[in-house]
């Protein structure tokens, strides 16, 4: 037990000299992703947010998995005292290791499936738990524990049981159609006559176009949150009124593309460009390029001149 504990401390503390020596650490992985892309893009992806969009949705799988594997950890922490008592570090290793990531899935959903992965391990364990115990008790307790268990796993079985409420219509505004938007039902035909270049384009755009273009095109951002600082420029390239900052920001690309999304959308009032594209207006440095055949695809050449 004292060794455990001097280890906790040891730990304790060289994590502290690390996170001192490296503060970056302390945002975590995704502390690249700022300003426009952050809040625009990044925190509207479903598996970056916390749990609680799992009840916000109603999604009685992932409500279920936390659950059991919450169970799990509890029926399984006496075995796994027992082998710290016994001087086997194993099974404790795996069970805090367990605990933690359960705990990362409250902070952030994409945990779930790593959690599903590792958690399942102790079960014959949490099993082997729950059935010595049983044999201890008495006939009377072992029918309290049975209603109480009973109860316990209702609600449980309420969740799975219960019907999932119809979907509300979602709403998404005039930034999620613009990043989001991929033309994926539309060819590329414009593109592949361009020669070798660089485009600006939203992520979603881009991915669609690396995937499926000609490859003769460098695309500005892709869904991927090394990407950030792209999606961010592209984002302030349509939120600015400023022309000479819009110039600036695309200064590095021959083309600009995007895919048509409805007009009167809520947010569109905030991207000046996106407006005066969509209306078909006339925009200082980006020359329109007319399509062969009817489609979403929104092609503009950059005049740097």
């Amino acid at each position: 037990m004292v060794r455990g504990i001097l280890l906790l401390f040891l730990g304790a503390a060289v994590l502290t000299c690390i996170l001192l020596q490296y503060p970056l650490m302390a945002s975590g992985p995704f502390s690249m992703i700022t300003g426009p892309s952050r809040l625009y893009w990044f925190d509207r992806i479903q598996q970056e947010m916390t749990s609680l969009q799992f009840f916000r949705t109603e999604d009685h799988i992932a409500i279920a998995l936390l659950a059991t594997m919450s169970l799990t950890l509890l029926l399984a922490a006496p075995c796994a005292r027992r082998s710290i008592s016994e001087g086997r570090p194993q099974l404790p290793i795996i069970y805090l290791l367990a605990c933690g990531l359960l705990l990362l899935v409250f902070l952030s959903n994409r945990f779930l499936r790593i959690s599903v992965g590792v958690v399942p391990l102790l079960v014959p364990l949490a099993i082997r738990e729950l059935a010595a115990r049983w044999r201890s008790l008495s006939e009377k307790d072992a029918k309290v524990s049975a209603v109480i268990g009973c109860f316990a796993t209702l609600p449980l079985a309420l969740i799975l049981l219960t019907p999932k409420s119809p979907d509300a219509p979602e709403s998404y505004d005039a930034f999620d159609h613009l990043l989001w938007n991929s033309c994926e039902h539309h060819d590329l035909t414009a593109i592949s006559l361009l020669g070798r270049s660089k485009m600006m384009t939203p992520p979603a755009l881009g991915l669609h176009i690396i995937l499926n273009g000609p490859g003769n095109v460098s695309v500005s951002s892709i869904p991927f949150h090394r990407s950030a600082p792209a999606i961010s420029r592209f984002l302030r390239t349509f939120m600015t009124s400023d022309g000479s900052e819009r110039s600036a920001l695309l200064a590095d690309f021959d083309y600009l593309a995007l895919c048509r999304i409805p007009r009167g959308l809520p947010g569109e009032s905030q991207m000046p460009l996106l407006q005066s594209l969509l209306a078909g207006e006339e925009v200082e440095g980006l020359e329109p390029m007319v399509p062969a055949r009817p489609t979403d695809l929104m092609l503009f050449r950059v005049n740097h001149s």
